[in-house]
């Protein structure tokens, strides 16, 4: 099951940032994902599930692998 504050996140939904985020991750463009997550309400959250569920791929609370 997955935290509620993902709902949250700059990157969730159908929105143009979320969208936008997507498909940066697609294109493997790390570094443009990343400056949409500075603005995130959730982003240390986020950081902080990458990093206890040791992900590796993508982008989480702006920082990537």
């Amino acid at each position: 099951m997955l935290p509620a504050w993902m709902l949250d996140g700059a990157c969730a939904g159908d929105d143009a940032d979320a969208a936008e985020f997507r498909e940066l991750l697609v294109a493997r463009e790390h570094t443009a994902a990343k400056m949409l997550c500075l603005e995130c309400p959730v982003r240390l959250q986020c950081l902080r599930w990458a990093l206890e569920k040791q992900e590796i791929w993508d982008v989480w609370g702006g920082l990537s692998e």
